[in-house]
């Protein structure tokens, strides 16, 4: 099973759309996913339209089983939810022993049933996120055209080299996906140029265009597969959807 965070430090930057589309993109290619939401707005959940009684809360508390926390969103796809009181779940790991790798330790007994496991990170460097990263093997980075998203990406490489320094655990960016691309947009444009300059042409992926659909997708709880499956946006999910399957 392949784990992978999908984290920026940024808001705004299409995290969450990302993390659902790449999910639902490698389920309609028949492969079983998983998505972990470890952010408290709990919005890859409401971004499926699924409701669970049991959420990352109750795992992480020891209240229940992760198959108990388990939802059912798309046929091959499957998500634990969270919401607000994850942050209650995070002041309560903050004291013990061996925190950073919690999350981890929580799902020990998820059955390897999963090609794919995508965790959908917060916006910020939370003890959380610190356990998303410490449970996975790769990271992806959506990156959206905005002249200070550079140095936003430069941030989130020092926490990862102080990870793999600190905490021994091997953990790399393994794909830049340019978000909000405007190809009538010159900004669009050299701000793509600087991240195949600093991460490598080999890490970047093909953009993610401005598509109005993909945002309105998220108003009617669909993917853009199933909201506008003509649209650039999924076309552009698609083609990432086969880039991370080659990962």
């Amino acid at each position: 099973m392949k784990r992978i965070s999908i984290t920026n430090h940024k808001g705004g930057c299409a995290k969450t759309t990302t993390c659902i589309s790449l999910a639902h993109g490698l389920s309609r290619a028949g492969k079983r996913v998983l998505v972990v939401d470890v952010d408290p707005q709990g919005n890859a959940g409401d971004s499926f339209g699924v409701k669970h009684p049991k959420t990352l809360y109750h795992l992480l508390t020891q209240q229940s089983s992760v198959e108990e926390c388990i939802a059912h969103a798309r046929e091959n796809l499957d998500i634990i939810i969270s919401n607000k009181t994850l942050v209650v779940a995070e002041q309560n790991i903050s004291g013990e022993m061996g925190r950073e790798r919690y999350l981890n330790r929580s799902l020990e007994n998820l059955n390897n049933n999963y090609d794919y496991l995508f965790f959908d990170c917060a916006p910020s460097w939370r003890l959380l996120n610190q356990n998303a990263l410490l449970a996975s093997q790769a990271l992806i980075m959506p990156i959206n055209m905005e002249f200070f998203a550079l140095t936003g990406a430069k941030e989130i490489l020092t926490e990862i080299k102080k990870i793999k320094e600190l905490l021994k655990h091997k953990l790399t960016v393994d794909l830049i996906v340019p978000t909000f691309y405007d190809v009538r947009n010159s900004k669009s444009s050299r701000i793509l140029e600087q991240l195949i300059d600093f991460f490598g042409a080999e890490k970047v992926a093909e953009p993610i265009r401005t598509n109005v659909k993909i945002s309105e997708s998220v108003y009617y709880k669909q993917t853009i597969f199933e909201y506008a499956p003509w649209s650039h946006g999924a076309e552009d999910y698609e083609k990432l959807t086969k880039r991370v399957m080659q990962l």
